[in-house]
């Protein structure tokens, strides 16, 4: 009898924690506040899907002053404040424990701060700049500094990327005639280094949507 009344017990509270589950959900649906995403799409190729469009939310990535210091690590809970914008909800605050009434929980996916270098040319026909970031794991963006020699790569005028000259240049080779085809490789030297503004980028428990082209 006493195996019975375990073996029951056990099914009983299986399925009322499944029960609760499902009501802490419809509740959240029925009594929570609606709040409208501003949605940011992504237009990737993908080998083994082809063309298709992804959709993320435009909150997924918070800009932070220089002058903040942020205490976030990558793979910590947040808790997003969140403010109506016009048409769209947008960021009111970002904290490690609940802000105000209105917020969601995320999870800090990476961070990563950007860097506006200035490049002079090496024949000193001109100057170009150049923005990288630093994502603080030894990625060559974030290992520029004052002083260096760099090669980068030219593209309409604009420098597309730009790699330390510590062991050579191996792209730059000098002015030479170029096929159309050929990438615009040059070489010069960082002239200054500012430090721009701190890019937090972070997941929701919420969909992304995948939804293939045409």
């Amino acid at each position: 009898m006493n195996k019975k009344m375990l073996f029951y017990g056990i099914v009983i509270a299986q399925v009322a924690f499944l029960l609760l589950m499902i009501a802490f959900k419809q509740s959240t649906l029925a009594f929570g506040e609606r709040v409208l995403l501003k949605p940011v799409p992504v237009d990737p190729t993908d080998p083994f899907r082809g063309d298709y469009v992804t959709f993320r939310y435009d909150i997924s990535t918070i800009e932070l002053s220089p002058d903040q210091k942020p205490d976030f690590v990558v793979g910590q809970r947040v808790y997003v404040g969140l403010k109506k914008v016009a048409e769209y909800w947008g960021v009111a605050g970002v904290s490690g424990k609940p802000v105000g009434d209105l917020y969601l929980k995320g999870t800090v996916r990476s961070i990563q701060q950007k860097i506006l270098y200035t490049i002079r040319e090496e024949n000193g026909s001109g100057e170009y700049a150049y923005s990288g970031y630093d994502y603080g794991g030894g990625y060559p963006q974030g290992q520029l500094r004052d002083g260096q020699k760099v090669e980068f790569m030219l593209s309409n005028g604009q420098v597309m990327y730009a790699n330390p000259c510590d062991n050579g240049c191996p792209s730059a080779q000098g002015p030479r005639p170029k096929e159309a085809w050929e990438p615009d490789y040059r070489t010069g030297t960082i002239t200054a280094v500012t430090p721009g503004i701190t890019e937090m980028s972070i997941d929701y428990p919420i969909n992304t949507y995948f939804v293939p082209k045409g």
